[in-house]
């Protein structure tokens, strides 16, 4: 447990390694800013911080800030982070286990690892201040505990591209039941391109827990739209259309919505 941590400053390089076994979880809490690879004041030395198996956890209460040589590796656990910061040459890898950060700078690439909105709730919001993209091995866990994205559902929102691919989880949580006309905002992007893996748009995607379903719709920007070689001279940012009993359009953003139906 600490404040705030600088790894790699001075001379060498420094390396801090969480790790568990089974039934002993390796912990590292720190509840201010954290540096990699230098300091407060910029870039020092070669900085390494590694989190291993599914038995271990970081908690990042602040700013954690990856400087070039520094370098973070998730292999496993779980990764929490108030806000990370990649952009000043750094390396962050998301390999496998669980990321739940509020904001991220930069562009992120998930492999194959779980993105989980979240951070001190249930449910919240990620903010990714670049693209974000997601490889056939990787999942994106949505809870929808509410209708108020980023509050009581999750929400990622990219300010560049989103790519997507491999899975898309959902869980009901906190006893929530949707009526039949809720609609769920849970992913925006400038620009939205690919398709989850496990359902097509207009397909049903059951919950974790079997509770329920929810019809998955892609808008403009996604392989799913037809409008958008004929629109695609005549607009900046993309159109989101959601298709239900009538057809509501939602500019600026390229959106992928959920919508709950009931047999």
């Amino acid at each position: 447990t600490s404040d705030t941590a600088q790894i790699g400053v001075g001379t060498g390089s420094s390396l801090i390694s969480i790790e568990g076994v089974p039934g002993v979880h390796g912990v590292w809490e720190n509840s201010g800013d954290a540096f990699v690879g230098g300091s407060d004041t910029g870039p020092d030395a070669n900085g390494n911080l590694r989190l291993f198996d599914n038995e271990s956890r970081i908690d990042i209460g602040g700013t954690l800030t990856v400087w070039g040589p520094g370098s973070v590796r998730i292999s496993g656990g779980e990764f929490n982070a108030d806000v990370i910061d990649d952009t000043h040459g750094g390396a962050f890898e998301f390999n496998v286990g669980t990321l739940r950060v509020n904001r991220f700078d930069g562009n992120l690439i998930n492999p194959a690892g779980t993105l989980a909105p979240g951070v001190d709730a249930d449910t919240g919001a990620t903010l990714i201040d670049g693209n974000y993209t997601q490889q056939s091995a990787g999942t994106l866990a949505l809870d929808i505990g509410g209708t108020g994205p980023g509050s009581t559902h999750d929400l990622v929102t990219s300010t560049g591209d989103a790519q997507i691919d491999g899975l898309l989880e959902l869980s009901l949580i906190n006893g929530f039941t949707p009526n039949a006309a809720d609609e769920f905002t849970v992913l925006a992007a400038d620009s939205l391109f690919g398709v989850f893996d496990n359902v097509s748009t207009g397909q049903r995607l059951g919950t974790l827990d079997g509770g329920g379903s929810f019809v998955v719709n892609y808008g403009i920007g996604s392989a799913w739209d037809e409008e958008l070689n004929a629109r695609i001279g005549e607009i900046s940012c993309l159109t989101l259309i959601v298709h239900g009993t009538k057809d509501v359009r939602v500019p600026l953003d390229a959106v992928q919505k959920l919508r709950r139906e009931i047999p």
